[in-house]
């Protein structure tokens, strides 16, 4: 089959939910950027993603929803939605029939990249599973090294679900690894993701996913500002930007605060985002008696202003816990702001062995504590560590990252399969 015989260039199945309401599809914001990037590169898009039950939009409050009849994609865009069948009852219910129309998309589709998340629910494995008895090439994307992700996730569950979670996660990476093994060729966002996919597909390419672009960068004057404010009178000025998660780590980043505090340290510190945490981070800053040190200061609605948060502070502190690519240390490099925090295989590749920051031990909060209280307390080592943050952030732009993904799949998932 030819490229002009399909009706769709790419097809994207993700776990990005989409939100109904009055027959309106809307879409998360950041994953419309993405889309929009992936139209200037493929002409016809369609995009299939399962939908936020009514009884759970609730817990997507912090969302920040676009309509998408509203946004000029520059291309033609197909909304899918699929079922969210993320229960086995519902997952059985839903099977067949998305099954169906899955195999329609991927017979209609000529470039085939599906993002899998799990194991019950994942649409996106059964694409692959599809593609595979089709005998049709394709892709998967990887943020984060899923069974890892969820294995964290349930140690902080009631035990029922902890044992649920030693049967699950187990399962899931074998049923990941699978279709990795058979893909043709495997996107992994960031180096701990693609150290872990890289051993079971030999076609795996590190990528990184961001959403800023060339406005976003700071400029010289900003660059000369910042370094000029540093100043030793004045609290240090410490920055997280994401979801009050487990896998973020929120106990350890407050604690590691405290420890630079009873040390002295002249500190203020701001973690703007929410999530499920959120009730045990407050009950531990007023047990800690923190409220003036560290600021809850919610979930920003847009980028340019998570950008200029960032720009404002004098270092990105981050207490990641699990292997995955958050954006947000690269926005913080973007924004010229040195990274201080847990080391990862991913960390360390986008500071370049500590260019653009420093990285503790994993779990050592004693560690990190300290070393916020020794960057307090001499300020000047910010100085040429900024200047490189900000050099290090140049490469961090949205069209340059779609454009070398997008290259990558015209490569290799070409129409000579049958």
């Amino acid at each position: 089959m030819t490229s002009n015989q399909f009706k769709y260039d790419l097809l994207l199945i993700l776990p990005v939910p989409f939100l109904l309401e009055n027959d309106r599809i809307f879409f998360e914001s950041q994953a419309c950027l993405g889309l929009s990037q992936w139209v200037k590169n493929f002409n016809r898009v369609v995009v299939a993603c399962p939908v936020v039950p009514k009884e759970l939009e609730k817990k997507y409050h912090s969302t920040i929803w676009k309509p998408v009849d509203e946004i000029d994609f520059k291309g033609t865009v197909k909304f899918i939605p699929l079922p969210w069948a993320y229960t086995i009852p519902s997952y059985t219910r839903n099977y067949f029939s998305t099954k169906s129309l899955l195999k329609q998309l991927i017979q209609e589709s000529e470039i085939l990249h599906f993002s899998p998340f799990g194991l019950i629910g994942d649409w996106a494995s059964l694409g692959a599973q599809i593609s595979l008895k089709l005998k049709r090439k394709y892709s998967l994307h990887f943020d984060w090294i899923i069974h890892q992700v969820f294995n964290g996730n349930y140690r902080s569950k009631p035990i029922i679900k902890q044992l649920y979670g030693k049967i699950i996660c187990p399962l899931m990476k074998l049923y990941n690894t699978y279709f990795v093994k058979h893909s043709t060729i495997v996107l992994c966002n960031g180096k701990d993701t693609h150290q872990f996919y890289s051993k079971f597909n030999k076609n795996s390419f590190l990528i990184h996913d961001i959403h800023t672009n060339q406005n976003h960068l700071i400029n010289p004057a900003e660059i000369k500002e910042k370094i000029n404010n540093l100043n030793h009178n004045t609290p240090l000025k410490l920055i997280y930007t994401g979801r009050m998660s487990e896998m973020k780590g929120p106990m350890d980043w407050i604690q590691a605060i405290h420890i630079a505090h009873k040390q002295g340290a002249l500190i203020e510190a701001f973690w703007y985002g929410e999530g499920p945490m959120r009730t045990k981070m407050e009950k531990q800053i007023h047990r800690l008696h923190l409220q003036n040190i560290i600021h809850l200061c919610g979930f920003l609605d847009n980028l340019e202003d998570v950008l200029s948060e960032i720009k404002k502070a004098d270092l990105f502190l981050m207490t990641h816990l699990t292997p995955e690519s958050p954006r947000c240390i690269k926005e913080s490099l973007v924004s010229g702001t040195p990274i201080l925090g847990y080391w990862s295989q991913f960390a360390e590749d986008v500071i370049q062995n500590n260019q653009g920051g420093y990285l503790t031990q994993k779990n050592n909060i004693e560690q990190l504590g300290e070393k916020i209280a020794e960057i307090a307390a001499n300020r000047k080592v910010l100085k040429p560590l900024i200047t490189q943050a900000a050099k290090l952030g140049e490469r961090f732009t949205e069209d340059q990252v779609f454009l070398e993904r997008s290259h990558i799949l015209k490569k290799h998932l070409n129409t000579s399969a049958t």
